[in-house]
């Protein structure tokens, strides 16, 4: 039986390749934005796996994610949003690992709302 899930993550999605801060000895390091937002997620997630029929994660074949992000500007980078997306997917375990073992195909669109939400289907292929 092929599994899918909806995942509704409210709050925006901060991009986290082009966040990363320069510690004072040559460290990098997160600032509080992306681990705010990254305890949210998991946090978001753990609330609505409860939801779910199947309650067996991660998912054991690989999948196939969805990302539809809405956005209150239209400036936001998809791509890093979407990378930052699937490594808390990892992190949540929804996910084993976002190679392409795990994660067979994706697609990633965006519009202009009033709130940032970001809607994720994961399926088994």
């Amino acid at each position: 039986m092929k599994r899918q899930i909806l995942l509704e993550i409210k709050g925006n999605v901060p991009s986290k390749k082009n966040n990363y801060k320069r510690a004072k000895y040559g460290g990098m390091y997160k600032p509080k934005e992306i681990l705010n937002f990254e305890e949210s997620f998991l946090w978001q997630v753990k609330g609505q796996k409860a939801k779910f029929k199947v309650n067996i994660y991660p998912f054991e074949n690989p999948v196939n994610i969805k990302a539809k992000f809405i956005c209150d500007s239209y400036r936001p980078d998809l791509d890093n949003k979407f990378t930052t997306c699937q490594d808390l997917l990892v992190k949540a375990n929804i996910i084993k690992n976002d190679n392409l073992k795990s994660v067979s195909g994706f697609s990633v669109e965006g519009e202009k709302g009033d709130e940032n939400i970001t809607y994720l289907i994961i399926e088994e292929v």
